[in-house]
C-alpha cells in the first residue's frame, strides 16, 4: 500500500473578532472541516415545541407550555468556489460543533442554509446559515 504525505504551512490568526464564530463539522470524508464565520452575527430566538389545547367554545388555543431555542445567524462572504463547496457540507453533517471561548465544543443544530454567487468579475460566493445553540427553560402556564 502506498503512503502519501505533504508538509503544509498554516498561518494562524491569533486576533479573532469577538463577533466571530468558529464551527466544525464532519465532512463526507469522515474528517473534521471547520470555518471561522467572521461576518456579521445576529442573535435570534426560534420558537420550539408548544403544548396547547382549545377549550370548548373558544376560538383561540390556550398555551400550556412553550419552549424557545437560542440561535445565531452567521455569515461568510467573499468565498471562492472551493471554499463555498466545502462549507456546503455543513448542512448534511451528522455532527456540527461550535467552539466556545474556553476551547470546549458544544453541539449545535443547523436550521437553515443559503448560498449565492455575488455578481461581479471575480464571482465570489456568500453563505448565510442559522444554528440553534440550545433550548431555554420551558415556560408553563
Amino acid at each position: 500500500m502506498a503512503a502519501y504525505s505533504a508538509t503544509t504551512l498554516i498561518p494562524l490568526n491569533q486576533n479573532c473578532s469577538p463577533q466571530a464564530v468558529f464551527l466544525r463539522w464532519i465532512s463526507p470524508n469522515a474528517a473534521w472541516d471547520s470555518w471561522l464565520f467572521s461576518g456579521d452575527k445576529d442573535e435570534d430566538v426560534n420558537e420550539g415545541e408548544n403544548t396547547h389545547y382549545r377549550p370548548t367554545g373558544a376560538r383561540v388555543d390556550k398555551v400550556m407550555a412553550k419552549t424557545v431555542n437560542d440561535a445565531f445567524t452567521l455569515r461568510a462572504g467573499k468565498l471562492n468556489q472551493e471554499q463555498a463547496r466545502a462549507i456546503k457540507y455543513i448542512q448534511s453533517s451528522p455532527l456540527v460543533q461550535l467552539c466556545r471561548p474556553d476551547g470546549s465544543f458544544q453541539e449545535v443544530k443547523v436550521t437553515s442554509y443559503s448560498d449565492k454567487v455575488i455578481v461581479g468579475s471575480d464571482k465570489k460566493q456568500k453563505i448565510l446559515l442559522q444554528i440553534e445553540t440550545g433550548t431555554r427553560n420551558t415556560q408553563t402556564n
